[in-house]
């Protein structure tokens, strides 16, 4: 069944604009003059423009075709009965993704004739138009009614398509089970021994179906149950909404990320090109390098997850190049493994002392080698993305947006390519706390953090510099092409509504631009930018100031 979904933040708000917007077009098909389709125009605009902003595409594309009608019959590009008519099934179409049963309302202002038109239309809307904003189904499997209706509620905050279900069978039999991208499955069901819970869990698991299990148990028995059952995470009720929307994320991650990236540094080019071609029939882009110079010349540009070192090299100690690689801090992260032929233990001790966190024999077969290194990989990055992102808003924390900083900085300056450095900053952000509560004012921060992720490019880097200050940083872009989009994205934050507990708020923010290429340091960047940034504010806020 077609089904809107829309952030639980944006619910009401969604749902008393279209009651509005019905009873708008009741009068404007009624009187057929021009202001009462105008004012209806301009209340599908802002719902158009909230929609877009939460990334609820199905919402947005619907109303931007009503607009378009809208617009047409206003120029007599189409007569007004055209318009009517379309607008009427459009609309239905909306009710219909937002309720079991077509808007009574609705119904009555549809002639006879039509009524049957549309009712075919909404049919065909069932089968044809996407599940909701993305290409994500989540199941949610729970005996507990109001648990699981909370989780889908905390889900669809979060731009995921949700979807309850009361026990294993409803699912099975469900025609979404085809779409569905993961499951969260409650493992202790009163009508399921816990053995056909995991099972089942395995099974999904088998299918491509990631499975996290969800219990209010912390035994052993079952933590090993979910183990064994492979499934891809365990969370212990009472569910916190966002450390499961971490976890969905980094589950959601592995699956969309390309490949892991490897610096492999072997000068046996016969060994070196086996490995190779060894981890990227394994999914991996390897950067293979035969010598510790053409290293140290490419270690400005590499981005490696992960180094695979030769031990025994002419002219340098493997060991040594691993001491040098723990010197750069942009590496930190990324694990130093060892080949070699020699396992002696002594060699494995020297191998730890030099920073490095891993030793593989040569002798190892390949599948086993290829399993060590991904488990690494695995592990790595989900130690990486904890560290490096800011635990409210799910973008860049302080330190990595900063380093990023620099290296575009640096990477700028090399190719001679534009890049804009921005600082965004909420305005009267203490108010905000002050008036509607410090709830209210993380909630700001997360649309905030979420809309400058979804909107930006991914070469384009979003971090929090602190408190409610953003900043962005604008990979080949010239400083105009950034300031119209840094000016369209506030336009649109500022149209958001904000639900608190006796209405709704609007929040704005001010933002300070300048090119990257005109600075030695990035701090001087920086700087400038915060300048601009009070400008901004000086000027009465809402707005961008740049140089």
């Amino acid at each position: 069944m077609f089904r809107i979904s829309v952030p639980q933040t944006q619910e009401t708000y969604y749902y008393d604009t279209l009651k509005q917007l019905i009873e708008l077009w009741a009068n404007a098909r009624k009187s057929r003059k021009k202001a009462p389709f105008v004012e209806f125009n301009a209340k599908i605009r802002e719902l158009s423009n909230e929609m877009a902003v939460y990334a609820v595409y199905v919402l947005h594309h619907q109303l931007e075709e009503i607009k378009q009608t809208i617009n047409n019959a206003l120029n007599e590009n189409i007569p007004l009965k055209v318009a009517v008519s379309k607008i009427d099934t459009a609309l239905n179409v909306l009710i219909y993704g937002s309720k079991t049963q077509p808007d009574p309302i609705l119904a009555e202002m549809v002639d006879g004739d039509h009524a049957s038109i549309i009712a075919a239309l909404c049919q065909t809307a069932k089968n044809t138009l996407p599940l909701s904003n993305g290409d994500t189904l989540i199941a949610v499997i729970d005996d507990e009614k109001s648990v699981g209706v909370n989780l889908c509620t905390a889900l669809k905050q979060f731009n995921y398509n949700a979807e309850y279900f009361a026990n294993i069978q409803d699912y099975k039999q469900s025609t979404l089970v085809e779409k569905c991208t993961l499951v969260i499955l409650d493992v202790t069901m009163p009508d399921y021994i816990q053995e056909e819970v995991f099972s089942f869990a395995s099974a999904l698991q088998a299918s491509g179906v990631n499975v996290i299990a969800c219990s209010c148990l912390f035994n052993l028995e079952t933590r090993l149950a979910a183990v064994r059952a492979g499934v891809s995470d365990y969370i212990v009720k009472p569910i916190s909404s966002y450390s499961l929307f971490e976890k969905i994320s980094r589950i959601l991650q592995r699956q969309q990320d390309d490949s892991f990236n490897i610096v492999l540094v072997d000068d046996q080019e016969s060994m070196g090109i086996f490995y190779k071609t060894v981890f990227e029939q394994a999914g991996c882009h390897v950067e293979y390098i035969q010598t510790a110079q053409k290293l140290l010349d490419s270690l400005e540009y590499l981005k490696p997850d992960l180094f695979l070192l030769d031990m025994m090299m002419p002219d340098i100690d493997g060991l040594e190049i691993a001491s040098m690689l723990r010197q750069e801090e942009k590496f930190d992260f990324a694990p130093i493994v060892f080949l070699t032929a020699d396992d002696r233990l002594e060699t494995k001790l020297r191998v730890l002392d030099s920073g490095a966190d891993d030793v593989i024999a040569k002798s190892t077969p390949a599948p086993l080698v290829v399993k060590q290194v991904m488990a690494r990989l695995n592990r790595s990055s989900v130690i990486r993305n904890f560290v490096s992102k800011d635990a409210l808003t799910g973008v860049l924390n302080h330190g990595q947006i900063v380093e990023s900083a620099s290296n575009v900085l640096r990477l700028s300056k090399r190719h001679g390519n534009d890049s804009v450095l921005a600082l965004v900053d909420v305005d009267y952000f203490k108010t905000v706390n002050d008036s509607y509560g410090h709830s209210n004012g993380d909630q700001v921060l997360r649309a905030l953090g979420q809309q400058l992720r979804r909107t930006l490019r991914e070469s384009d880097h979003v971090g929090r510099y602190g408190g409610e200050e953003f900043l962005l940083l604008l990979q080949d872009c010239d400083l105009a092409s950034a300031v119209e989009k840094l000016d369209k994205l506030r336009e649109a934050f500022s149209n958001i509504k904000f639900k608190y507990e006796s209405g709704y708020f609007n929040v704005t923010f001010s933002v300070g631009v300048v090119a990257l290429e005109k600075y030695a340091q990035i701090q001087d960047a920086i700087n400038e930018a915060d300048v601009r940034l009070y400008a901004a504010k000086d000027a009465g806020r809402n707005q961008i100031k740049y140089s």
